[in-house]
């Protein structure tokens, strides 16, 4: 009863507070609305990640397109890239696709751009439901200890400030933290652990879809999740290791959401490793002139590096190679 009470509690402060701290404004907005209006200080669009990721809502409710139009691409530089006469931002499309069932929504009250920012928020309420679960189940803290370390965690760090808007933070805390509780039921061994194994399988690719580094942060996890999956027995001097079928099975749910991630790269980009941080980006195009000479700009896109500071010289022959910017997540370059 009373870790229902503190669930219950959890909910009501995280829509309280969330719910009046959300970053938005009445109406249903358009490209024109943005640029030098909404994009000032202390405005819903006052940083270029909030107006990348929600110029992508809109053209995939408006425009049913991946790609942006001149207009849209202005709103959301300097996080836009270019290919092939087409201009795209420069994020991984998971975030703006989570936005964009809630934002149909708030359409139909006038409140598309207030609807789709508080799909973070919901994350973020799911966030301090986790963490009360596992401070709880898993760790076995007391009542009061857990609760104390859900609101800590929401309302005396960052993340509230992470809540409010629409950025990839909370979307990546829920899915480690899911993954994680998932991982320790699937260790049970019950009836339940196909479905669990499922949870995890579906939190990394989705985790994949929403920021790229995602791969590597959830990395420990799915060792987790791999050891769990592992039984050992020694019998004379004879060594077999089994790994459990639910680890190979649910798998393909993963496979699912990777190739349809690569589909994505691949009909957009031309090539299915090839990601949205690693196109030309347009800052790069206006400070070059690219437009004005066409063979300048092909050759630009062919040999577009994911990160320009790198020499050929310096990287492995041989080798699958990823490179991480602080600022578009991975990227990616294959000699």
């Amino acid at each position: 009863m009373k870790d229902k009470l503190s669930l219950f509690i959890l909910v009501l402060l995280g829509f309280m507070f969330y719910g009046l701290t959300l970053r938005g404004t009445y109406g249903n907005l358009n490209e024109t609305s943005m640029k030098n209006q909404l994009d000032q200080l202390s405005q819903p669009f006052e940083l270029s990640p909030e107006r990348g990721r929600y110029v992508l809502v809109l053209s995939l409710s408006e425009n049913r397109s991946f790609s942006l139009t001149p207009q849209l691409a202005d709103a959301a530089y300097p996080d836009v890239g270019y290919f092939q006469g087409r201009y795209y931002v420069l994020f991984a499309p998971g975030i703006s696709l989570l936005a964009l069932p809630l934002y149909e929504l708030g359409k139909y009250f006038n409140l598309a751009q207030v609807a789709a920012y508080s799909t973070i928020a919901l994350f973020g309420i799911g966030n301090m439901l986790l963490l009360f679960i596992i401070s709880r189940h898993v760790f076995r803290f007391f009542t009061w200890v857990s609760l104390f370390v859900a609101i800590a965690f929401a309302f005396g760090s960052t993340s509230w400030s992470y809540a409010t808007t629409l950025y990839q933070h909370h979307v990546t805390t829920f899915f480690i933290l899911l993954s994680f509780f998932s991982t320790w039921k699937y260790g049970w061994r019950n009836r339940g652990h196909w479905f669990w194994a499922t949870i995890v399988w579906l939190c990394y690719g989705l985790a994949i879809l929403i920021d790229y580094p995602n791969a590597l942060f959830l990395s420990p996890i799915m060792l987790y999740f791999l050891l769990k999956s592992l039984k050992i027995q020694k019998k004379d001097y004879l060594l077999s290791i089994f790994l459990r079928p639910a680890f190979i099975v649910t798998a393909s749910i993963f496979v699912i959401i990777t190739l349809a991630h690569g589909y994505y790269n691949y009909t957009n980009f031309g090539d299915w490793k090839r990601v949205s941080g690693s196109i030309l980006d347009v800052k790069t195009i206006k400070e070059e002139a690219l437009l004005t000479n066409a063979d300048n700009l092909s050759k630009h896109e062919e040999n577009k590096k994911p990160v320009g500071f790198f020499e050929e010289d310096n990287v492995p022959h041989g080798f699958f190679t990823l490179i991480f910017s602080k600022e578009r997540g991975i990227l990616y370059y294959s000699p």
